[in-house]
């Protein structure tokens, strides 16, 4: 911990996490979230932990985008602390726009493709689903493919995000650098004082 960090105790955890569709109840995974959100709302409070995971997904993305938004600031105006997973590049643009709210991400290396399990808090991530669909097995000419029927605002923030994270890489790589050779420089200081 941090000397910044806060420390909270919460009387509530409210979760929506997973798949609990039902034919019996008639419940698509979506309305099956949604009637799982709705309680959510209605017992949240400043005391109250909330998680949500995929939030906005098994809909039309633009609507979904909008119905998670109402949420998370539904949440925010009754005081609960909020921890909520997506792949909507909308929300990742509203969390950077709005206060009270922000970007996480996961840390991944995009020349392995793998994931590094750094947190990088502040910070939204990309996707990378070309990437992952190329190195499962799909062929360039695929991925070329299903490009081209790709928003071509959604490939502009793809790649902004995608440089972003490799931006934010490499400058953190050089503080590390100029953070070693300042503890250096300091400790050559001492010794010649």
């Amino acid at each position: 911990c941090h000397p910044d960090s806060n420390f909270y105790s919460f009387e509530h955890v409210l979760v929506d996490i997973g798949d609990a569709q039902s034919i019996e109840d008639d419940l698509s995974t979506f309305s099956s979230h949604l009637k799982n959100i709705r309680k959510i709302i209605d017992e949240a409070n400043i005391k109250s932990l909330v998680l949500l995971d995929e939030i906005g997904t098994g809909t039309d993305p633009a609507e979904g985008a909008a119905l998670a938004t109402a949420v998370l600031v539904s949440l925010c105006d009754k005081g609960a602390k909020v921890i909520s997973t997506t792949h909507h590049g909308s929300l990742k643009v509203i969390a950077d726009q709005l206060d009270k709210f922000q970007n996480a991400s996961m840390q991944f290396d995009s020349e392995n493709l793998k994931p590094t399990y750094i947190f990088n808090q502040g910070m939204p991530g990309s996707s990378y689903a070309f990437e992952v669909a190329n190195r499962i097995g799909f062929d360039d000419q695929f991925i070329d493919l299903a490009k081209k029927y790709l928003d071509t605002d959604k490939t502009k923030i793809e790649d902004f995000l995608v440089s972003l994270e490799m931006k934010s890489q490499n400058m953190k790589e050089q503080l590390d650098k100029y953070e070693r050779e300042n503890v250096r420089l300091k400790g050559l200081a001492n010794l010649y004082q």
